[in-house]
């Protein structure tokens, strides 16, 4: 009986693939980035001993640990361009940034001074949304920097806004023609969103009231094609900003405590509801699953509690569907499925405190999804998670992927762009449009009558592929607006896609009143009748002037 239990017990433990030791306490969470032969290096500060560099099978990666003469203590980032290849960005505790391959060398133009030093993580971004990433990150003297891949300021940067950042930027898809926004929160209590050209966008900054508690991410949360902004503050709430910064309906929610450092994850873990979910850590223990709408998940009834200070979830495959994944300071890796049930196998009993958000990915290119955990001391292991391999919608890394973004689905949900309206239109609205991207199941429209502050569903449309025919008539019948948009969204199993939105153009369905007069007849000597009809089918206002001629005008041929 006694073996049976033993058997049993073994049975339901989890035993890494592989462990090692990293030989230093880690700085930064464990990141994964995708090589040239279809596996995952990871990458970690170590502080002190420089940016540390190990296979997806545990070994140390040749040329690395790297900058082990300056430091290296924030949170580096990893990305692909055919330019470039595959590459890592960090930044030394000298205030340079790097950037180099996975074997350690580092590129041309590189490393980059950014003056008094760097107080945040790397955020890589592509705000141009041409292929050509840019590096983001935050310095002591309040400037916000964005470097091409060369290694030089893009026009309009760096940005010095009126306090430091608090967090690493993220960024913000403000649909599918308008580009991406930086999200940047300060120490104070206000968030920016910056442009392209590093100007602030309109509706920002917002203040918050209280200190942004976690790093703002971003996902459209309220499925109207545009991205939202998620954050924490320090008095327990859990916020959903709408890329105009105006708050959205059902939030904030009201936690229990507050947040642990990190970030919300996001994802779709119930295929019975519609939208995304948040999964949000707080030091009361508690791990909380969200759905859009802003209450708790209904399946998880109640947060679920670990031992110990949680690291902030990620949402990943595993053998029970996706899940949401945090490791403890007492030593266990916690995970749940989407009815808030503990997932076979787990928690796992890792034998060292764990400060360090878990990340997931297919790391020795096996098919495989493994789960890698970084210890406290310097442990670092990986863990089978799913024979499946990986899904759109995780949140498999502390900020998403490997880019460092805080953007859910950019990489992988489809884009709508649009045409312009070029003239005064009536009735039958034309729009041109293009869906970037596979997997599209259909689109939606929505229009707004006063240049895209708010917007209203609408049905009145005709989809003939490449363009769109808006019955305006239909939904403002006798209306002249001035300043109406147009916003086609794409949709796709994982829910909407990132809308295009159409210039602002002049919508006139205004059908003015006609008279009919009729052959005037004299009633008396100097009084004349003349009878006229008016045809108003709108009930306008009239007011009749008549007007006389004494001369007659001929016009010979």
């Amino acid at each position: 009986m006694l073996l049976s239990t033993l058997i049993s017990i073994a049975l339901l433990m989890q035993m890494p693939e592989w462990e090692t030791d990293i030989g230093h306490p880690p700085m930064s969470n464990p990141l994964l980035a995708e090589n040239a032969e279809g596996s995952m290096d990871i990458f970690i500060a170590l502080g002190d001993y420089g940016l540390g560099g190990w296979t997806g099978r545990g070994y140390v990666l040749d040329g690395f640990p790297v900058s082990y003469d300056r430091g290296v203590s924030k949170n580096p980032a990893a990305f692909y361009s055919p330019i470039t290849g595959n590459v890592v960005v960090y930044a030394d505790n000298s205030g340079y940034v790097h950037m180099v391959d996975h074997s350690g060398i580092e590129q041309p133009g590189w490393p980059v001074f950014a003056g008094p030093g760097i107080i945040t993580g790397i955020s890589v971004v592509d705000l141009h949304d041409d292929g050509a990433p840019e590096v983001a990150f935050g310095s002591a003297d309040s400037r916000v920097h964005l470097i091409d891949i060369y290694g030089s300021p893009l026009p309009g940067w760096p940005v010095e806004l009126p306090a430091k950042l608090y967090w690493q930027p993220s960024q913000l898809s403000l649909g599918g023609n308008s580009g991406y926004g930086l999200v940047c929160a300060l120490v104070t209590t206000r968030i920016y969103v910056l442009s392209l050209k590093g100007s602030i966008l309109p509706g920002w900054p917002i203040n918050t009231g209280y200190t942004s508690g976690s790093i703002p991410v971003t996902a459209d949360i309220d499925a109207d094609g545009l991205g939202d902004i998620i954050f924490t503050t320090y008095n327990n709430r859990l916020y959903v900003v709408s890329s105009s910064g105006a708050g959205i309906e059902g939030w904030p929610f009201f936690l229990d405590s507050r947040s642990t450092r990190g970030a919300v994850a996001i994802g779709h873990l119930d295929p019975d509801i519609i939208g995304l979910q948040l999964a949000v850590s707080c030091i009361d223990s508690s791990v909380t699953l969200i759905n859009g709408s802003g209450r708790i998940a209904g399946k998880w009834r109640w947060p679920n509690v670990t031992s110990g200070l949680p690291t902030s979830p990620i949402i990943s495959r595993t053998s029970d569907g996706l899940g949401v994944i945090v490791g403890s300071d007492i030593g266990y890796v916690y995970a749940w499925n989407a009815d808030g049930n503990t997932i076979d196998g787990f928690p796992i009993d890792f034998g060292q405190p764990i400060s360090k958000t878990p990340a997931a990915g297919d790391i020795d290119g096996d098919g495989n999804q493994e789960l890698v955990v970084l210890g406290r001391s310097g442990r670092l292991s990986a863990y089978t998670l799913s024979s499946i391999s990986t899904t759109t919608s995780s949140w498999p890394q502390m900020l998403c992927d490997e880019s460092n973004s805080g953007s859910y689905g950019i990489s992988y949900l489809p884009v709508a762009l649009v045409g312009t309206i070029t003239s005064e239109t009536s009735s039958g609205v034309n729009l041109s449009y293009e869906v970037i991207g596979s997997n599209v199941s259909g689109i939606s429209l929505a229009y707004s009558t006063n240049a895209g502050y708010s917007w209203h569903e609408t049905s009145s449309f005709r989809d003939n592929g490449s363009n769109i025919i808006w019955f305006s008539d239909e939904d403002l019948p006798g209306q002249d607006i001035g300043q109406c948009v147009l916003k086609i969204t794409p949709h796709c199993p994982d829910g909407p896609g990132i809308s295009g939105l159409s210039n602002i153009f002049h919508v006139d369905n205004n059908i003015p009143p006609t008279l009919y007069l009729f052959t005037s007849e004299e009633v008396s000597d100097g009084w004349h009748l003349l009878q006229y009809a008016v045809e108003d089918p709108e009930g306008d206002i009239i007011q009749l002037q008549a007007q006389y001629c004494s001369s007659l005008i001929r016009l010979d041929q």
